[in-house]
């Protein structure tokens, strides 16, 4: 079984999911768009795959 299950690459049903606005230095959205790109996944999965990784990292 995988430690970090969100880390996979699978189809998220969009429907679930809520818009959220967020500000950030542009530099970072920069490289956070690239490593999208070079990953093929959205932005906003990889944010969202950041945001669990964070929080599992906390709770230990």
């Amino acid at each position: 079984m995988n430690a970090l299950p969100f880390m996979k690459t699978v189809a998220k049903a969009k429907s679930t999911r809520e818009n959220l606005t967020i500000r950030m230095e542009p530099a970072l959205k920069k490289a956070l768009k690239i490593r999208a790109v070079h990953e093929e996944r959205d932005l906003s999965d990889l944010i969202e795959d950041a945001a669990h990784l964070y929080l599992s990292q906390k709770a230990s």
